[in-house]
């Protein structure tokens, strides 16, 4: 909306090698510099940058921005000029008379406003349409799936809990069961293990949950370590690529199945997403508006039925328990999806083997992540 012509300018993502071939073959080094996550840093829904590359050649993203959401190191800022140009050499430019709008979509282009004198003022909105495909989402369990962390996790929470009750509390004086809970259920369990009165134990699970990322920087600073699960970075990043493709391949207005891709774990966000970057994992890998986590939600059903609705929400639908598939590595993530009628693979690199895991009937059982490729692969193609 405005009382003059607004510019704008759009980048088809799809058509990212042309931005990636010609500096290949003109510039090395700006190629390297806008493929390679070394020099430049994008911020993630938890507030902290995490590397990655403008031009990413596994997933045809192209991602830019001009405001604080960015960060690009010297090299990059001093090779700028270079593409900015490129940049506009392979632009659309749109032009918007006054009362008109465009819609566009915000995973395939790259969009932005050209440089203007004068009044302008342009509306944004953004919309999640009703996709005409069936809804696959596929959720991933953190611990004992994606990543162990065990000795970073219990340092980390049994410090903050002392700090916070002001007296020592650790997993030896503390008997209570740590498998199956979510971070919101143990810290109420371990609260009450000690003593803590009823009326004090919801101020201490607020100030336990603003503080506990600090601890768990503390810890990895310490030395403790998030250690990638054997592979998980293979499916994930061949996840990441079918579902890119899949969107490619999709005609408009016909679609297949929608899939998304997301974490339901028993871990607080913070916890969960420092973890997961602590062993090499991209968090933008997961949708975490579709995600469910353990400070808001006390089992692992919550977990689940915490997820659902925030796809329905989104989509404006029904999302039925068949299409949904838990990735998980307990009996409890099995029991989970065998209560909410949904399906699960379980994988054999967390506390249990494949022996304890096959006789609880998951729908695919394996001792690596990307021993499933061949059963989601089936999945993404249905429906």
């Amino acid at each position: 909306i405005s009382t003059i012509t607004a510019h704008c300018a759009l980048w088809d993502s799809i058509n990212t090698a042309s931005l990636v071939l010609v500096p290949k073959a003109q510039d090395i080094r700006l190629y390297d510099l806008i493929t390679n996550s070394k020099y430049s840093s994008f911020r993630a829904d938890d507030g902290s940058f995490v590397p990655r590359p403008i031009s990413d050649e596994k997933t045809g993203i192209l991602r830019f921005r001009f405001d604080d959401g960015i960060q690009l190191s010297a090299s990059l800022v001093d090779a700028f000029p270079k593409l900015r140009r490129l940049f506009y050499e392979y632009a659309r430019p749109i032009s918007l008379e006054p009362g008109q709008c465009y819609v566009v979509d915000n995973h395939r282009f790259l969009h932005g406003r050209t440089s203007f004198t004068g009044a302008r003022e342009l509306l944004r909105v953004l919309a999640y349409p009703h996709p005409p495909g069936v809804i696959k989402p596929i959720f991933f369990d953190v611990d004992g799936t994606l990543c162990r962390s065990e000795a970073l996790s219990i340092d980390a929470y049994y410090r903050c809990v002392s700090d916070i009750v002001g007296k020592p509390i650790t997993h030896e004086n503390t008997k209570v069961n740590l498998h199956g809970q979510t971070d919101l259920s143990l810290l109420q369990d371990i609260l009450r293990y000690h003593g803590l009165d009823e009326a004090a134990i919801e101020p201490a699970i607020r100030s336990f949950f603003n503080l506990h990322p600090q601890y768990l920087e503390a810890s990895l600073a310490k030395g403790y370590r998030s250690e990638r699960c054997p592979e998980a970075d293979t499916l994930l990043d061949w996840l990441a690529a079918q579902k890119q493709q899949q969107q490619v391949d999709q005609s408009p207005g016909r679609g297949g199945p929608v899939i998304c891709i997301g974490l339901l774990t028993g871990n607080s966000q913070p916890n969960a997403l420092l973890k997961i970057r602590a062993a090499g994992i991209d968090p933008g890998l997961f949708d975490l508006g579709i995600s469910a986590f353990g400070d808001n939600n006390a089992s692992r059903d919550e977990l689940y039925r915490d997820s659902i609705r925030k796809l329905e929400s989104r989509y404006g639908r029904k999302v039925d328990a068949e299409n949904v598939t838990l990735v998980g590595d307990t009996p409890l993530d099995i029991e989970c999806a065998k209560s909410a009628g949904c399906g699960i693979v379980a994988v054999a690199t967390g506390n249990y083997t494949s022996g304890q895991l096959a006789p609880l009937g998951p729908d695919l059982l394996c001792e690596k992540l990307p021993e499933a490729k061949a059963y989601l692969s089936a999945i993404m193609a249905s429906g």
